[in-house]
């Protein structure tokens, strides 16, 4: 077994109506150590939900109902509040799709880098900026010195996200969340960033979990891809084969709303309709109302996620 992290059957609603919301709605997922795999869909398709699921940073209205959370063997949905915390920072990290508003306006990136250090380890004086320098130096952090004095609205939209990545790597975790971590970024800047994550993943030998909604950005960079829609995993594949050979009419409509680079003017193909209502989400597969190839049986009964680990698809039309 080499999973890092391992998704049983996890159900996680948000209780701020009637009906409630199902954000999570029966995910089972794995993620192998030392690997990074992307998780895409639309947006509200509950990615960052089940992200938050994970280390329990859930809003308060929201709570794991069902299911299982093992990471390293320990099963996270179970524990106390106060043994959470020793698994957040030094175990799991997060990275935020907006540095801006995660940071504070009025304390130095220097002294919120500080204040992140010695919340995992005991330093102080000089032992401690000298931790703050290194972590902005592995983030390749340009003049790293002149910024442990500047304020967050004194750096670009990129330099603020590699603060965060630096914070996030204060605690050396072995699993790194990143939701949307190239959210309005340019996209020079969107590549920097993501080869960033994938070269520290490989040298620090850290997990990530890359949350997306688009598949053509994160390709490059990720092992395998899981795809979500309506709060459920409808496929999971090597990246590779996932782009070349996608199975669920959902994964290819994703696709195809991909623009090519260099291929001149192009006519994008959108997806009909929109993520349907969490608070009532339809019966059997809960694509069907968008799906071009859907048949009767699709909205009687909704299709088990099958397969083998290389490849899983939840779809009576395609099977591995």
């Amino acid at each position: 077994m080499n999973e890092l992290l391992s998704i049983r059957n996890l159900h996680t609603t948000i209780f701020d109506g009637e009906p409630p919301v199902k954000a999570v709605d029966g995910v089972s997922l794995d993620i192998e150590r030392g690997e990074m795999l992307a998780l895409a869909g639309e947006s509200g398709c509950g990615k960052s939900m089940l992200a938050l699921s994970i280390g329990q940073l859930l809003p308060t209205a929201a709570k794991i109902t069902r299911g299982e959370i093992f990471f390293q063997g320990t099963d996270l949905s179970k524990l106390t509040e106060a043994r959470l915390c020793a698994f957040r920072g030094d175990k799991i990290a997060y990275i935020f799709q907006d540095p801006l508003g995660a940071l504070n306006p009025v304390i130095t990136i220097g002294g919120q880098l500080a204040e992140t250090v010695q919340l995992h380890r005991k330093l102080s004086g000089q032992a401690l900026e000298n931790r703050c320098l290194e972590l902005l130096k592995q983030v390749r952090m340009p003049l790293p010195e002149e910024r442990l004095n500047q304020y967050p609205h004194q750096l670009s939209g990129g330099m603020r996200q590699r603060v965060m990545i630096a914070m996030a790597l204060a605690g050396s975790p072995s699993l790194l969340i990143a939701d949307e971590p190239t959210t309005a970024l340019d996209i020079t800047t969107q590549a920097e960033i993501l080869d960033l994550i994938r070269d520290l993943q490989t040298r620090l030998r850290m997990s990530v979990l890359l949350i997306t909604h688009d598949l053509g950005t994160v390709a490059p960079f990720s092992d395998r891809i899981a795809v979500m829609y309506a709060g459920r995993i409808v496929e999971i594949a090597r990246t590779k084969e996932l782009l070349t050979h996608a199975l669920h009419p959902y994964t290819q409509a994703l696709l195809r709303c991909i623009p090519h680079v260099g291929a001149g003017r192009q006519k994008l193909d959108p997806i009909p309709g929109s993520v349907p209502d969490l608070r009532n989400t339809p019966a059997g597969c809960p694509f069907h109302p968008r799906c071009l190839e859907a048949v009767p049986m699709c909205a009687r009964q909704e299709p088990a996620l099958s397969g083998n680990k290389e490849r899983l698809v939840s779809c009576w039309m395609r099977q591995p």
